[in-house]
């Protein structure tokens, strides 16, 4: 999950609402599709009224939306913890492959995407190669819109849409390639 990442846990210490994106600012909300406030009013409604929350997810939705990890995720996290640690035992050249294993079985992965950056790059986590892979998303957005209605305000392909608009005003003009 990218960040930022919103859990909602109740006293009881039960998940409510999982790993999702929180909107609290009118610009996450406009790249979100999203009311300016509907998240801060639904984290409100959920404060005042509990597990009676219309915002409370079913145990059944709850479950529907947790991603529960597979083999891939585990073999994933695997290699880019062994690539963690040769970088840390200064063997950067030999964490390479590790890490790049890590990416290539979680490519929604932006965590290991930007560690990866970091790491053998750290110049592109906030330039060319971000926007680039920013940009090239498809119809997965860089941040997935929370789900507050049974019907999402917009689909998938729609966010990340415009997201890329979004990040095209902001930062095509210094980003796109010249020729």
């Amino acid at each position: 999950m990218n960040v930022p990442t919103a859990v909602w846990i109740d006293e009881n210490g039960v998940i409510v609402r999982p790993a999702e994106t929180p909107v609290s600012n009118k610009g996450m909300a406009e790249l979100l599709g999203v009311g300016d406030t509907a998240y801060l009013d639904a984290l409100r409604d959920w404060a005042r009224n509990g597990a009676q929350s219309v915002y409370v997810l079913s145990p059944a939705e709850r479950e529907r939306r947790q991603h529960a990890p597979d083999a891939d995720d585990a073999l994933a996290a695997a290699n880019f913890r062994l690539g963690e640690y040769l970088v840390e035992q200064g063997e950067v050249e030999a964490a390479r492959p590790y890490i790049e294993e890590a990416k290539r079985l979680r490519p929604e992965s932006w965590t290991y995407r930007r560690q990866a950056w970091a790491m053998f790059d750290p110049g592109q986590n906030v330039g060319r190669g971000w926007y680039e892979a920013a940009m090239s998303t498809g119809d997965v957005p860089y941040y997935a819109p929370p789900q507050l209605d049974a019907d999402p305000v917009l689909t998938a392909a729609d966010a990340a849409e415009k997201q890329r608009e979004r990040y095209r005003t902001l930062f095509g003009s210094f980003m796109e390639k010249k020729d």
